[in-house]
Order: structure tokens, then C-alpha cells, then sequence
């Protein structure tokens, strides 16, 4: 296990992205997982990856940064535009769409789609 200087120069973007998704979002936004019984439409999110991925003198100087954003509705009309708003939020504090995909409906029959947003910090 790393030490506390070294556990401190990994970059927590966390706050920024739940800040710049409820900003953009007149939905719920959750943190892993809506949970059972959630208002939808929803967003929940989280973080796929974070790596060092540029050293100098042998310490991290930049960090890949991957987050998945998952969109939750019960009318499959609702993602499209849900999808464009995540996006315009993600860009605006410096991810990069990577992939998104629709997925088949959840056992309680709302649809879902999955983004994913990488950036270097």
C-alpha cells in the first residue's frame, strides 16, 4: 500500500463531474447506482480508471481518468436528449466521449444507456 504523499498526487475529479452533471441535468444524479425506487429519468456515474500515464524523474506528472456515465428512464424517448445534456456537461470540464451504447432494459423495464469519458489530468 502506498503511502500518504503518494495516495495525494492521484487526481480526484469526483466532485467536478457530479457538479457539472446535477448543473446540467434537471434529473437525479447518483453516485454508482441509482438506488431501488429512484425518481427517473436518472444519471448515476462513477470512475472506471484512474492511472498515471506521463512520468518525469520517475513521478506521475499526468493522469487517465475514465468515467462511465449511465442514463436510467422508463421511455426510451427520454435518452437521446438525456445523452446529448451528459455530453455538453462531460465536455465542459474536459472528457472525451469514448464510447456509449444503448442497453437492453433492466428487470425493471427502463432503458439504459452507458457513456464513457476519458481525460488526462
Amino acid at each position: 500500500m502506498g503511502s500518504t504523499a503518494e495516495t495525494d498526487r492521484m487526481k480526484d475529479v469526483r466532485k467536478e463531474v457530479y457538479q457539472a452533471l446535477d448543473g446540467a441535468l434537471s434529473c437525479p444524479v447518483h453516485f454508482l447506482s441509482p438506488p431501488a425506487g429512484a425518481q427517473e429519468p436518472c444519471v448515476s456515474f462513477f470512475e472506471l480508471n484512474n492511472a498515471d500515464t506521463l512520468f518525469a524523474d520517475d513521478e506521475p506528472q499526468c493522469s487517465s481518468i475514465t468515467y462511465a456515465v449511465d442514463l436510467w428512464s422508463a421511455k426510451a424517448g427520454e435518452i437521446p436528449a438525456l445523452a446529448q445534456m451528459v455530453d455538453a456537461a462531460m465536455q465542459s470540464i474536459g472528457f472525451a466521449r469514448i464510447s456509449a451504447q444503448d442497453l437492453p432494459p433492466d428487470e425493471a423495464g427502463l432503458y439504459h444507456k452507458n457513456m464513457q469519458y476519458a481525460m488526462l489530468a
